[in-house]
């Protein structure tokens, strides 16, 4: 029996990089991304927030995806979209990737994929709260960095977070230090100037100055680090500098070779390193315990890393911080001791090679830690669950 051109076409489009379904002219949740997030059209956009509508629509598109049979969940949907508009692995498409994860994870939270709420969204449009204290309320979109701050981040999607409407209108153009450090990565990688991440520290520096509340005492820094499982935040005006009586200062950093670190009260958490191949992180920098690994939301082999290909942890460390190893491509195994407590949101996201790691049994692993490593054995996944 001959096959019809049509035919012939369906089972040559693999080969050529092309899903059956995306050739039929109608629109798919990785087609329709791929159109929402291209950055030649974003950069056509006129007037304020013009790209709030485009997340929306692109969260409705993701919910389509996991809800379909044979959908094809939210890494390999974004990815696949990525590929679509040519931005698969940039610094661009990272950024997005990112964006869209956080946003979909807030809108479950949110529980805005009601009905009514699909509907909504499937237009561009805010949709309603059904969960939580903000049930209710609209959750709008609106821009992580204030545009009055930096304008060039105005109407890029990675800029967007949701907030319930009232969050959103009474937090007015305040920078924290969640914003400097989010403004510090676009820099590094090239989505944002040098004059833009500059308004974005002089924002936050004003912002600090006008707080006239008195310093913290050192031991409630020291409580309120226990509490959190982190080091006391860094601050300007209000860190208190100590004299670690080893030439070093609390809240300064320092290096020692190949590795930067944050100085705390007698321990260490690293923040950076330039170190490749099979790494075993050190478990004393300049005369202090390293007792924590990842600083400030930032990679510490910086983004989408492909030298380090292992990783040994120290019985020093008792926690892995937020994106501590986040992107890191050719990463495939990760040795972590008994002492490590806690594991943050995202640390190896993305690591897709990632086969071989030892979870502690009395270590609590946040969300999303995990996401995109898509080398992982299904009983170590398993674990991995019982454990958030």
């Amino acid at each position: 029996m001959t096959s019809t051109p049509f035919l012939a076409l369906l089972l040559l489009l693999p080969t050529l990089g092309v899903r059956a379904e995306e050739a039929t002219g109608e629109p798919t949740p990785a087609t329709a991304i791929a159109s929402l997030t291209n950055p030649k059209k974003l950069a056509t956009l006129k007037g304020e927030r013009a790209s709030n509508s485009r997340l929306q629509k692109c969260l409705y598109w993701v919910e389509v995806d996991q809800r379909a049979e044979g959908g094809m969940k939210f890494y390999p949907l974004i990815m696949r979209s990525l590929e679509l508009n040519g931005e698969k692995n940039t610094p661009y498409g990272n950024a997005i990737l990112g964006s869209l994860f956080e946003n979909y994870r807030l809108a479950n939270k949110m529980g805005l994929f009601t009905s009514e709420g699909m509907n909504e969204l499937r237009q561009g449009k805010s949709a309603t709260i059904t969960k939580g204290e903000y049930a209710g309320q609209e959750a709008t979109a609106d821009n992580y960095i204030p545009r009055s701050v930096c304008p060039e981040l105005d109407n890029q999607i990675f800029n967007l977070r949701l907030l319930p409407s009232k969050l959103n209108s009474s937090k007015g153009d305040k920078v924290g230090k969640e914003q400097v450090d989010f403004a510090e990565e676009l820099n590094k990688v090239g989505l944002l100037s040098a004059e833009g991440l500059e308004a974005v520290k002089k924002a936050y520096e004003k912002e600090i100055e006008q707080k006239s509340a008195p310093p913290v005492a050192i031991e409630a820094q020291e409580q309120e680090a226990v509490k959190n499982d982190s080091p006391p935040a860094v601050t300007l005006s209000l860190a208190l500098p100590v004299d670690m009586g080893v030439g070093q200062t609390k809240g300064q950093s320092a290096t020692t070779g190949q590795w930067t670190y944050i100085v705390g009260d007698a321990f260490a958490t690293i923040a950076a390193s330039t170190e490749t191949g099979a790494v075993t992180i050190p478990s004393e920098l300049g005369g202090l315990r390293v007792l924590r690994v990842g600083y400030s939301n930032s990679p510490i082999f910086g983004f989408n890393n492909t030298s380090v290909t292992s990783v040994t942890i120290p019985n020093s460390v008792n926690g892995i911080g937020q994106r501590a190893f986040f992107g890191c491509k050719s990463l495939t195994c990760v040795n972590i001791p008994n002492s490590v407590t806690r594991i943050k949101r995202y640390a190896f996201y993305g690591c897709a090679k990632l086969t071989n790691i030892n979870i502690p049994n009395r270590c609590y692993v946040e969300e999303g830690v995990f996401y995109g490593c898509k080398s992982l054995p299904k009983e170590v996944l398993n674990q991995i669950k019982a454990k958030q």
